[in-house]
Parts: structure tokens; sequence; C-alpha cells
């Protein structure tokens, strides 16, 4: 899969447009500069015979596509892809006087079972993603100056979970290892959930996570504590992004985003659990 941004994040190639009697979902419009740029993608297998186009799709400031290269070629994939950059930019400096990208370009190799369909999917859905994030702006933007007790915090998702009356923490010793126990505290968790109880937890243990993630299963409200931050371009993924539109998650983080592979610290364990104990006390206000 190819991902292409505009240069400056500016929307010139397509609308975004809410359902209507010709399509059952959002979708984008194309502008006269992004049919050009449809009309490159679509040729690209003319100028690169070995290389088909699977799929794309048009956003307003970004371009996501399939290719599938049906035999070795003597020529990378760069190769390609600044082709078809080239000749969008072409268009672009006869429609805007200017480039259309920005520099380089995203790839994902597509090599085990079910990764195409999944691609697929996620490459069809982005109009509504977009149109869902536009209809819930609250719930996918981060506030990164946000207090809780002295904790300086970063958050994203509905934040009037924290107004919630009943408010459990979901902490679990990593003494709980077995099936049978953590099955226990599963169902002890989802009824304590399904009397109207929000769930705050860093999801650390296994049983914690075991827990959490069956919550989140069945629709439960969730804060969910991070380790590490949001990044610039943070938005939730999979199932997260719909359950963030219904305003079923919150996310914390009380540190800033790294990009390494870091092993969460017995002291970072434990202020977690202690910021959970914080959220959980939190009154409603009146």
């Amino acid at each position: 899969m190819i991902t292409l941004a505009v240069d400056g994040r500016r929307p010139v190639l397509g609308e975004l447009c809410g359902p209507d009697a010709t399509h059952p979902a959002p979708w984008v419009c194309p502008t006269v500069l992004g049919q050009r740029v449809l009309d490159c993608w679509n040729a690209i297998s003319v100028h690169y015979p070995d290389v088909r186009t699977m799929d794309v799709q048009l956003m307003p400031d970004h371009l996501h596509g399939v290719l599938f290269v049906t035999k070795q070629v003597p020529y990378h994939l760069g190769t390609v892809v600044n082709g078809f950059k080239a000749g969008c930019n072409a268009a672009s400096r006869e429609v805007l006087g200017r480039v259309l990208w920005e520099e380089g370009y995203h790839d994902r190799i597509l090599m085990k079972k079910g990764q195409l369909e999944t691609m697929l999917n996620y490459v069809h859905d982005n109009p509504r993603r977009l149109w869902t994030k536009r209809c819930n702006p609250d719930y996918f933007t981060v506030q990164r100056e946000c207090a809780i007790g002295d904790t300086q915090v970063a958050v994203a998702g509905n934040r009037f979970l924290l107004e919630y009356p009943f408010k459990v923490v979901v902490q679990c010793s990593r003494s709980i290892n077995t099936d049978e126990a953590i099955a226990r505290e599963v169902n002890r968790y989802l009824n304590i959930a399904r009397d109207g109880a929000v769930l705050v937890s860093a999801s650390i243990s296994p049983c914690e996570k075991a827990v959490m993630r069956a919550a989140f299963e069945v629709g439960v409200k969730e804060i969910v504590l991070l380790e590490n931050g949001f990044s610039p371009m943070w938005k939730p993924g999979g199932q997260q992004f719909d359950a963030c539109a219904k305003g079923q998650l919150l996310f914390i983080a009380p540190w800033p985003y790294h990009s390494e592979r870091k092993t969460i610290t017995r002291a970072q364990c434990m202020q977690l659990n202690d910021l959970a104990k914080q959220i959980a006390s939190i009154e409603p206000q009146r």
C-alpha cells in the first residue's frame, strides 16, 4: 500500500461529502486536479506493465493506493511512485502553479494472509472515518495541557467520562495468571461495568489486559492510561476509532510521545496505578 500526502496538507484533491441518494456512505468528490491524479494512478500499468493498480482512495489532502507487482522487476518501487508523482506534479503545475506532493512516500508491503483484505477495507473506509472525525471533533482532538490533581497529562477521546459518578480502577496482580482465575476477574469487572461503572486502567498485567479487552468488546466505557504519549498525527486505529466516535473511550497519557521501543518500569507502573486511583476519585462537577 502506498500513501502520498499533499505538500502542506492542502485539501486540493477533493471535497468530503456526506451520504446522498447515490452514495450510501461519505465519499470524496474529486476536484479537477484530483481527477487528473486518479487518471495518473490508473495509467501506472501503461508505463509499468508488471505493476497492477488494485485500488485507490482519493482524500482531500492525501491518497491511498494499493499496487500489485505481478513478477520480479528490475526497478525499485520508488521508480514507479516517483513516475506517478512526476505526472501528478506536471498536472498540478498547470492547475495550481506548483508541485503537488510532499517529499517521499509511505509504503507497507502486504505479505501475510488476510492483510490485503484488511488494507482494502481500510482504504475504502477513509472517507467515513474522516466524516466521523469532522462530526465528532472533540473525541479526536488531543488536548496536551490538562491536569489531574498535580499531574500534567494529555488526553484524547470522551473527556466527559471523567465526570461519570461511578468509576472503578481495574488493577489485578500478576499472580492472577491461570485462565480460570483471569476469567473470574473478567466476569467480576464486567458485572461492575454493567451496573454503570466506567473502567479505568493502564492495562499492565495480563489479567488487566484481559479485563479491558473483554469490556471493550461488549461496549463498556473505558478510561485507558498510556505509557507512551500521543504522536503529532495521532488517531485511534481499528475498532478504537469507532469506539471513540461513540464516546466509549478516553485516553490519558502523563508522559510525552516517544518513537523508541521501551519496557515500562516498575516506577512508571506505580505512577499509572496512582493516576488511575486519582481519576476514579474525581467527583462530577455540579
